[in-house]
């Protein structure tokens, strides 16, 4: 008798659990894949304007860009765009994400001391030891 009671009572739960999950609003790869390319984006403007590889202009105009392409994503995203529309969108992300990975590499190589001036910085330091009899 209980066996009879909880099987229509199982498949019952089973059907709301099942059109649950399939009523949820998932985003579309595109507009999922655009959203965490401008999180990453930001990020690396916050990181590059903290450790001074980039000037606060750098990233005010990097920010600016930024927020040009998030109105046009949200207008994307409220019409239902066409996928080439969409494409167009990651192509700037790209564009705006290889800019700022340039600029963050210009600032460490300028940054970085030249081989040439190591070697010269550990030739006076054997210099000075050979000198002092260490």
């Amino acid at each position: 008798m209980k066996k009879i009671i909880l099987l229509p009572a199982l498949a019952v739960l089973g059907l709301a659990l099942f059109s649950g999950c399939a009523s949820m609003k998932t985003l579309p790869d595109y507009e999922r894949i655009s959203e965490n390319k401008m999180i990453v984006i930001q990020e690396k403007i916050g990181d590059g304007l903290k450790t001074g590889a980039l000037t606060p202009d750098q990233s005010q105009m990097f920010l600016t860009t930024l927020k040009s392409i998030r109105t046009d994503y949200a207008v994307l995203r409220d019409q239902k765009g066409s996928s080439e529309k969409w494409n167009g969108l990651q192509g700037r992300l790209n564009a705006l994400g290889e800019e700022i990975d340039r600029a963050l590499a210009r600032t460490t190589r300028i940054e970085e001391p030249r081989s040439g001036d190591r070697i010269v910085t550990l030739q006076n330091r054997i210099d000075d030891g050979r000198n002092s009899g260490r």
